[in-house]
């Protein structure tokens, strides 16, 4: 079969996939670390574990999300699951698991990024 040159240009893709997800994950993973180390400290210092949830994080990076002010009802049990209540349960999810999911994923590129460039970068008689 022939060597086609396109399949030089997706080796290369596919090799920096795998580079830069690679480090992605890594550096994912070391923030994931320091938070949880945080914790940790907070945890045998001053026998208190302290949360750390996903809007916390992103409060501290600048992007708060808005205030929402919900009117008193007359029923007392709502069991509504509209996108308020499913973002409410995602902002409040630990920032450590949630980065170390994000790693995993990473670290899923990465691993496709390897096969891809195994794939296409070998030369074939």
């Amino acid at each position: 079969m022939e060597h086609f040159p396109s399949r030089g240009i997706i080796a290369g893709m596919a090799t920096f996939l795998k580079i830069a997800a690679r480090f992605s994950a890594i550096g994912t993973l070391a923030v994931a670390a320091l938070i949880f180390g945080w914790q940790a400290g907070s945890w045998v210092l001053a026998d208190q574990w302290r949360s750390f949830p996903v809007s916390r994080a992103l409060a501290l990076a600048g992007l708060e999300r808005e205030a929402v002010y919900v009117t008193a009802s007359a029923s007392e049990h709502s069991y509504s699951f509209g996108f308020q209540t499913i973002s409410n349960w995602f902002f409040d999810l630990p920032a450590t698991g949630f980065l170390v999911a994000v790693a995993a994923v990473l670290l899923g590129f990465s691993v496709f990024g390897a096969s891809q460039e195994k794939q296409f970068g070998r030369a074939e008689d």
